[in-house]
């Protein structure tokens, strides 16, 4: 499921209060991602994950060409391969 930048879901995931209150596989991978700053993310995509998170340098790794361009332009991940 992809989420908008304006809907109420995606700024739940996004607030603080809100990543402690949802039990979710963003919360965790949010957690576990809160002191690294680089981040291989394989199939990217136009739903990656890593749009809940705060990372600095990523590299995007998917097999169909145009959720690699979703992604970079979505600015999910800074590189793409």
């Amino acid at each position: 499921m992809q989420y908008k930048e304006d809907s109420v879901i995606f700024k739940i995931y996004k607030s603080k209060l809100g990543s402690k209150i949802v039990n979710s596989h963003f919360y965790f991978l949010r957690k576990e991602l809160r002191h690294n700053y680089r981040v291989l993310d394989l199939g990217c995509g136009s739903r990656s994950a890593l749009q809940f998170c705060n990372v600095l340098y990523s590299i995007g790794v998917d097999l169909f060409e145009p959720e690699l361009y979703e992604s970079k332009k979505r600015k999910y991940t800074t590189h793409t391969l």
